[in-house]
């Protein structure tokens, strides 16, 4: 086979112990993998389309919504298409299959208002906005001063120990406001390589000596940007597509306070474990660090004092967060208490003094694109009835409904953990494997939020591979670690986040109103 380009790129063994260069060949600007994919996701469409029939039980459009589902998991695992094109060939696959011939009239126009339908989900707007919200803390510098202020504190910075925990909590802070995992580790990544540029440590791909500091800094570091963001309905955009899909699929919606209160000690545990697993997989030779609180406490002052940008972003962070505090008391929906965020963030004088032609940059529009066509194809799969069928067909011959609550949950959200072990990033794993598990759980009886929360969790939360989430990439590409430093750490992390939410699944959620059962 002639290739029409070959690209070489730096990348390095999964030792770590020296980098080395080697070509991977493309055609037309596509890796062999990705090509793979699109020719297999071609084969399902032709197969499906024109040699297999639909099976017992299941509708023609059913059938299709079912053949967009299985072309769409190829694309993701081979990760053939970028995201936001991925959003573009959803909609038009949808549009131009029975997949959304649903409702009491089929027209051209009630089919591509179908295939859109995802759009209007006020869910796919509280993640555009949200991505505002993350904008302004980082534009108007609240972010970085609230990082430095909480770095300066003597019980942070006065040894690394402290730091490493120190670095969790400064994100569970920054968590309502910030969903973009990718924009928390650009702010907190680079922070604690100049730490360890303080501390004397080089990248470990540049002297092939491992340091225990590096590999336990950067990697959990990478880990909190989602972990710490989970603790909150708009911390991260997994934890926002996730309930989406849950309401979408089976109606099961969770304010934003009542989120909190189920997720805050679940999420601390898990923080303060996995900080324990780290200082004990890499005890650090480096155990004080030199001036931490006096350097962070410098740089605080060198920022002066609040300025009127901080200020009035401040005020409405807060008034933000008082309003899906009190969601329910006063009556107004955490989305349209974003939209009123983001307005005023983006308008002159009152905002944070963005250019109008730079205003709307900082929206990840491909998560949203992609959001929105996952949810349109989630209401195909809902409203053809296939999403049932599927869980039943992958499911049902285990007799999930008949174990116990503690196997059930136990099960599900192993199910999660593993399978999102073959997908690059956290949106086109919950799209591929979350309609699977709540139509499956609904169907047997089972509490949609029960089941649906703990396998939102488990993939969230991206522990052992460099591919799994973007942060993971952003720290391996450091070359402050070997990648099995990550593997063995993370494999161990993952245990324990198991343990962790089967555990709350089980003794917490029932407590605070989210039952095993439908009523």
């Amino acid at each position: 086979m002639n290739y029409s380009e070959v690209h070489t790129q730096k990348v390095y063994d999964i030792n770590g112990k020296n980098d080395k260069l080697y070509q991977r060949k493309r055609f037309l600007g596509f890796t062999l993998t990705q090509i793979a994919g699109l020719v297999i996701a071609a084969g399902i469409f032709i197969v499906m389309t024109f040699f297999l029939p639909p099976p017992v039980g299941l509708s023609t459009p059913g059938w299709a919504a079912v053949k967009i589902m299985l072309m769409m998991i190829v694309i993701w695992l081979t990760d053939a298409l970028p995201s936001g094109v991925c959003a573009f060939f959803m909609v038009n696959l949808l549009a131009l299959t029975p997949a959304t011939d649903y409702g009491t009239k089929i027209t051209p126009t009630t089919k591509i208002v179908n295939a859109l339908a995802g759009f209007g989900q006020k869910e796919t707007w509280l993640i555009a906005v949200a991505f505002v919200l993350g904008m302004g803390v980082i534009k108007s510098g609240l972010g970085t001063r609230i990082t430095y202020k909480i770095m300066s504190l003597p019980v942070f910075a006065k040894s690394f120990k402290a730091l490493l925990l120190g670095f969790s909590f400064v994100q569970v802070i920054l968590g309502p406001f910030v969903p973009s995992s990718t924009a928390k580790a650009g702010i907190f990544i680079p922070l604690a390589q100049g730490i360890l540029t303080t501390l004397g440590i080089k990248p470990y791909t540049e002297t092939g000596k491992k340091s225990n500091n590096a590999s336990a800094l950067i990697i959990h570091t990478a880990w909190m940007t989602n972990t710490a963001g989970s603790m909150f309905a708009t911390g991260t955009a997994g934890i926002v597509t996730g309930l989406a899909l849950m309401a979408a699929l089976t109606g099961a919606t969770i304010s934003w306070m009542n989120y909190f209160i189920a997720m805050m000690p679940l999420i601390l545990c898990i923080i303060v474990g996995s900080w324990f697993c780290m200082i004990k997989i890499f005890p650090p030779e480096i155990a004080e660090i030199p001036g931490g609180a006096e350097e962070a406490k410098k740089r605080y002052e060198e920022l002066g004092p609040l300025t009127a940008v901080e200020k009035r972003s401040a005020i409405i962070f807060l008034v933000t967060l008082l309003m899906w505090i009190f969601e329910k008391t006063i009556h107004i929906d955490s989305t349209t208490t974003a939209m009123v965020a983001c307005f005023l963030l983006l308008a002159p004088v009152i905002g944070v003094g963005m250019k109008d032609k730079d205003a709307l940059k900082s929206i990840g529009w491909n998560a949203v694109l992609l959001l929105a066509a996952g949810l349109s194809l989630s209401a195909a799969l809902s409203k053809t009835g296939a999403a049932v069928w599927l869980g039943k067909a992958i499911f049902g011959g285990l007799g999930i409904e008949t174990w116990p609550p503690l196997f059930i949950i136990a099960f599900y959200t192993a199910f999660m953990f593993i399978t999102h072990l073959g997908f690059a990033g956290n949106t086109g794993h919950k799209l591929a494997m979350l309609p699977l598990v709540l139509a499956s759980a609904t169907a047997f009886g089972l509490n949609p939020l029960w089941v649906g929360l703990p396998a939102c969790l488990a993939s969230t939360n991206c522990f052992i591979l460099h591919t799994m989430s973007p942060p993971n990439t952003m720290a391996f590409g450091t070359g402050y670690f070997p990648l099995n430093d990550m593997i063995k750490s993370g494999i161990a992390v993952t245990i324990l986040s198991f343990v962790v939410i089967v555990f709350f699944a089980m003794i917490w959620f029932p407590i605070v109103g989210i039952p095993f059962y439908l009523d």
